[in-house]
């Protein structure tokens, strides 16, 4: 760790103990834009607009979150010197086609979620309706048992 006020991007990824890949892919979950190869130039010390750098800052932080550890303050831009501002609406290389194919792949995965979350509800109702054929059998049954129990003692009392 530097002088300055929490952990580097680097440091921060090794402590959370997790590779260039899997942050890669948290940092574009909370907006990056960055590809892999940008991603690790950062972490190299390559510095990188406060806007991109305070995304790869707070996917490492939900890592640390997920991961259910203590947060660990990773720095953010406010408290590094300053740098020039990535400019607006500029995006590195290969970063464009690779953001838009995970967060395809994100939305199926939401689609598909959404789906089996359906065809559960689905099955619940079926359980319910199972249970409660089940309780009516149980209650039919019973009812069946007495009313013969019933009918014997009446042969029994009216032939003796």
């Amino acid at each position: 760790m530097s002088d300055q006020i929490g952990f580097s991007l680097r440091d921060g990824m090794d402590l959370a103990g997790v590779n260039l890949d899997e942050l890669w892919v948290h940092y574009v979950a909370v907006g990056g834009v960055g590809d892999e190869v940008w991603l690790a130039q950062r972490l190299a010390g390559v510095p990188c607009g406060a806007l991109e750098h305070d995304r790869i800052a707070q996917a490492l932080l939900e890592i640390f979150v997920d991961q259910g550890a203590a947060t660990f303050p990773v720095a953010y831009s406010d408290a590094l010197p300053p740098c020039a501002p990535t400019p607006v609406g500029v995006m590195p290389p290969g970063s464009a086609s690779r953001s838009a194919e995970v967060r395809r792949d994100a939305a199926a995965a939401r689609l598909r979620s959404a789906a089996a979350a359906r065809e559960a509800a689905k099955l619940h109702r079926t359980a319910a309706q199972l249970m409660q054929a089940s309780s009516q059998f149980n209650f039919a049954r019973h009812a069946s048992d007495r009313a013969q129990a019933a009918l014997q003692r009446a042969k029994a009392l009216t032939a003796a």
